[in-house]
């Protein structure tokens, strides 16, 4: 009993691990995303750097809708 309690212990902090590093990853790559638009701003219409950075956060959005999981809009 303790050994099936210790791998699954050890199954579950794995998982939980590989999923945070997909989220750090998926973080960092929005963070490039909006730096690069505000970037792009220099004087820009306001209106038009929302409009990118909506665009840059949608990503993630279609991500899990590819993968079938639907997300409602905030």
């Amino acid at each position: 009993m303790t050994n099936l309690a210790q791998f699954l212990l050890v199954v579950v902090i794995i998982t939980l691990t590989v999923l945070m590093v997909f989220v750090a990853i998926e973080v960092v790559r929005v963070l490039r995303d909006i730096r690069a638009c505000v970037k792009n701003f220099k004087g820009k219409n306001t209106k038009e750097l929302y409009k990118q950075i909506k665009e840059v956060a949608s990503h993630p959005r279609h991500f899990f809708r590819r993968s079938g999981i639907p997300l409602k809009p905030s």
